[in-house]
């Protein structure tokens, strides 16, 4: 669901949920753009957008990057599978242009939470002069010992060495003790990004 439907979106069906996936299409018409068309094929991956009676059509503020053709682009970015369920991959603003590879942060924050030492995952870019940006990410473990952190980020090398495709993993790791939040407790990312810069430069 979204402020802007005033509803939810998609529902996942109560006799046949799939975990991880935001379920099916609900009173709503979704589609991916794919260029500059609206798809709900499997497989295409591309930004979310919505349409019906129940979506904006506009903002008292003009944001005319919002709408197309009557849809309205969420932001989102996702993909719906053989059996039209839709799948999230993050907000299309936090991708990360990795030497012209496509990185979604949640992507890579979704496989390094899977380490049982890690708390809380965040993953950024920052730039780069021969990639543009690199992968980078800050972790919240469970420890505060640094011999216990370097093991830490030798064991995220190794698990994303084989859980991620190489223009995914992280090339920079940093440990925080918290992160920037909003006041829904949501990371400000660009927020983050300053931190692990600044952090960069007293190396």
């Amino acid at each position: 669901g979204m402020t802007e439907s005033c509803s939810q979106c998609t529902l996942n069906p109560l006799d046949n949920i799939k975990i991880g996936s935001v379920g099916k299409p609900y009173h709503t018409d979704v589609a991916i753009i794919d260029r500059d068309d609206f798809t709900d094929a499997p497989g295409v991956h591309g930004e979310i957008a919505i349409r019906g009676d129940h979506v904006i059509t506009t903002y008292l503020d003009p944001h005319p990057d919002s709408f197309k053709d009557g849809w309205f682009l969420t932001g989102d970015l996702g993909y719906f599978d053989e059996e039209g369920y839709l799948w999230l991959e993050g907000r299309s603003k936090d991708v990360i242009n990795h030497g012209g590879e496509k990185v979604s942060p949640s992507v890579v924050e979704d496989v390094l939470g899977n380490l049982d030492f890690i708390k809380q995952v965040a993953v950024v870019g920052l730039p780069d002069d021969l990639y543009g940006e690199v992968v980078a990410a800050a972790v919240i473990d469970d420890t505060k010992d640094s011999e216990n952190q370097a093991k830490h980020r030798q064991r995220i090398i190794d698990y994303a060495a084989t859980h991620l495709a190489k223009y995914r993993r992280p090339t920079e790791i940093f440990f925080l003790n918290e992160f920037p939040l909003n006041a829904t407790r949501k990371i400000l990312r660009p927020k983050l990004a300053e931190i692990l810069q600044e952090k960069r430069s007293v190396k």
